[in-house]
C-alpha cells in the first residue's frame, strides 16, 4: 500500500504541479493579454494624442495659408488697381504720342508739298528761261543767216511772228 499511496501521492502532486504549471500558463497569458490590451490602449491613446496635435498643427497651417492666401490676393488686388492706373496713364501717353506723331506728319508732308511747289516753279522758271534763250538764239540766227536760206528752208521753220525780227530787205522784196 505504501507504494500505491505513494504513486497517488506522485499522481497528485504531478496533477498539482501540472495544474499549477497549466494556472502559472493561464495567468501568464492573462496577464500578456492584459498587458497587450494596456499597450495597444496606451498606443491608441499616444495615436490618438498624435493625431489631435496634427489636425491642431494642419489646422494652424491652414489657418496661416488661408491667411498669406487672402494677403497674396489683398496684394494682388492692390497691384492690379496699379497696373490698372499704369495702364491707362500709358494709354494716355500713348494717345499723345500718336497725336504728336501725326501733327508731326501732318507738318513734314506740308512742308514737303511747299518744297515740291517751289520745285516745280523752279523747273517752270527754269524751262520759260530755256524758251527765252533758245527764242532769242534762234531769232539771232534767222537774222544773220536767214537772208542765205530763203528758199531752202522748210515750210514751218518760219513764223508770222518771226518776219518783224527779219532784215526789211527779207520782208519786203521789191
Amino acid at each position: 500500500m505504501l507504494r500505491k499511496e505513494r504513486e497517488e501521492i506522485m499522481q497528485e502532486l504531478y496533477e498539482e504541479e501540472q495544474k499549477q504549471a497549466m494556472e502559472q500558463e493561464h495567468r501568464a497569458s492573462v496577464e500578456k493579454a492584459l498587458r497587450q490590451r494596456i499597450e495597444v490602449r496606451e498606443s491608441l491613446m499616444h495615436q490618438m494624442i498624435e493625431r489631435q496635435e496634427r489636425l491642431k498643427a494642419e489646422a494652424a497651417e491652414d489657418a496661416k495659408y488661408k491667411e498669406e492666401l487672402l494677403a497674396k490676393m489683398a496684394e494682388d488686388k492692390r497691384l492690379e488697381l496699379l497696373s490698372n492706373e499704369k495702364r491707362r496713364l500709358k494709354m494716355i501717353e500713348c494717345r499723345k504720342e500718336v497725336e504728336k506723331m501725326m501733327i508731326e506728319r501732318r507738318q513734314r508732308h506740308a512742308e514737303e508739298m511747299q518744297l515740291l511747289l517751289k520745285l516745280k516753279e523752279q523747273e517752270e522758271m527754269e524751262a520759260e528761261e530755256r524758251r527765252r534763250v533758245i527764242q532769242e538764239e534762234r531769232l539771232r540766227m534767222l537774222k544773220e543767216h536767214a537772208k542765205n536760206l530763203i528758199g531752202y528752208l522748210p515750210k514751218g521753220v518760219l513764223r508770222a511772228d518771226d518776219l518783224p525780227h527779219l532784215g526789211s530787205d527779207l520782208v519786203n522784196p521789191e
